[in-house]
């Protein structure tokens, strides 16, 4: 009979331990898919933000070669300016040296 009562108990012990690990199971896994659709929530939004950041950077990049660009033509268009400046100050410079050798050849009197 030793037996029969060892038996029961380690069976009594094994429905124990089943319904124990149903127990367990029953709340780990809901939790662990909950844990997953939330992780799978976090995923597709930060791949969302990389796409948008991604196309802001982009943008910023296409602006930055246009200012470039525009920096450049500046640049070019400043250099013309001071060029016609330099013109403009040379011949002010040929024009007045050529009066003023006028008017010393006429001994400061008026010609016309």
């Amino acid at each position: 009979m030793y037996t029969i009562d060892a038996l029961t108990q380690a069976r009594q012990q094994i429905d124990q331990w089943i319904r124990d690990g149903q127990s367990v199971l029953g709340r780990v896994i809901p939790s662990l898919f909950q844990a997953i659709e939330g992780l799978s929530r976090r995923a597709e939004a930060a791949e969302d933000d990389a796409r948008r950041v991604a196309r802001e950077l982009n943008e910023l990049q296409a602006e930055a070669t246009r200012l470039r660009e525009e920096i450049e033509h500046l640049k070019r268009l400043r250099a013309e300016m001071a060029e016609s400046v330099e013109r403009a100050v040379d011949e002010i410079g040929r024009v007045t040296a050529d009066l003023v050798g006028r008017v010393r050849e006429s001994g400061g009197k008026p010609f016309g």
